[in-house]
């Protein structure tokens, strides 16, 4: 996982606009499995605990914040942000948020899916409240692959 880590970090390097949160430490993500009740996969927690949360050039991975108040935080606090659309029963159960499109397609971890330390990634239609897409690929992948995506972009 370090060499995705790494190869991350340097790409993010090439971006404009990049802000990472504080790296968090397993006591503060073992809280948050709790809030959540799931079990996340390690290559999140290794996201966690290398950039807290993360933006470039516009879009926002959720992670932790400082804020230990997982009811009363916002955006980008993934617990928070799972919790509020768990609450308004836009997602379903053991389904994590970590990155929202346009505020419609809803990228979140499919925790019960969890093989070999690999959870399915989602793409939720927040207005049909559906699957539109699954993937099983570890999250530093996806992520690395997400930055790819827009490297080429830009």
């Amino acid at each position: 996982m370090m060499n995705s880590i790494e190869n991350i970090k340097r790409k993010l390097t090439l971006l404009n606009d990049v802000q990472m949160s504080h790296e968090q430490d397993d006591i503060h993500i073992q809280k948050a499995q709790e809030y959540l009740d799931v079990k996340l996969p390690n290559s999140f927690k290794e996201y966690l605990k290398e950039f807290g949360n993360l933006s470039f050039t516009g879009y926002e991975f959720y992670g932790l914040t400082k804020n230990n108040d997982f009811k009363n935080s916002s955006i980008p606090n993934f617990v928070w942000a799972t919790k509020e659309h768990l609450n308004k029963k836009i997602l379903e159960e053991k389904l994590v948020l970590f990155y929202s499109h346009n505020d419609e397609w809803l990228y979140c971890l499919d925790t019960k899916s969890m093989k070999d330390e690999i959870c399915d990634i989602v793409i939720w239609d927040k207005y049909e409240n559906t699957e539109a897409e699954r993937f099983h690929i570890d999250f530093l992948v996806f992520l690395e692959e997400f930055i790819d995506e827009i490297m080429e972009e830009i």
